[in-house]
């Protein structure tokens, strides 16, 4: 599920790959979904936006930054959630999706997932995991206190460990993760 606005510069950069994606791994059963967060009136250009960049996975539309909160996506885009086939969310890759991080997470489902997973969290370089939980708290720093690159494994001696997803609060804000799922399944005509 990956969140996308036609005025975001890296969400338009990263949709050729998330077509690729869908292409190859459809067949798997992975379904690519894209909630827009484009403001109502833009839904045109929107919709334009995907034909014109041939998406080939359903595009939702009437989504806002607030959907994304149970997600633990915080609220800045392009965003994706990453989840299994019984709908928990496993991955999140917050800003631009690069194509090691999207595929060794998908293999690493698709696979008998007896070696270790990919890490849960994939941050922008310059965001540190410490970063991200303050903005996924609605915290805001100063720009002078952003964390360096080096620190994203740790904070005070912990490992960095997400809030839980909440599938009850998700689904309230983005509808049922079956209904998600029924419609990928619809649109590859399963």
């Amino acid at each position: 599920m990956n969140f996308w606005a036609t005025w975001c510069a890296p969400c338009r950069k990263e949709m050729p790959l998330l077509v690729a994606v869908q292409s190859e791994y459809g067949p798997r059963g992975v379904q690519v979904v894209g909630p827009s967060i484009d403001e109502p009136e833009d839904r045109e250009t929107a919709e334009r936006f995907a034909r014109e960049m041939r998406i080939n996975y359903p595009i939702l539309h009437g989504h806002t930054t607030e959907d994304m909160k149970p997600l633990g996506l915080a609220t800045a885009i392009p965003a994706t959630a990453i989840f299994d086939r019984d709908g928990r969310r496993v991955f999140r890759i917050i800003g631009e999706v690069h194509e090691d991080a999207i595929r060794s997470r998908l293999d690493w489902l698709l696979s008998d997932r007896t070696a270790a997973a990919p890490p849960e969290l994939d941050l922008p370089p310059g965001v540190s995991p410490e970063h991200f939980a303050q903005h996924e708290a609605g915290i805001e720093e100063d720009e002078d206190e952003h964390h360096s690159e080096g620190e994203h494994e740790e904070e005070g001696g912990r490992p960095f460990r997400p809030d839980p997803f909440d599938r009850a609060k998700a689904e309230r804000s983005v509808g049922s993760l079956e209904d998600v799922v029924a419609v990928g399944r619809s649109a590859r005509g399963r």
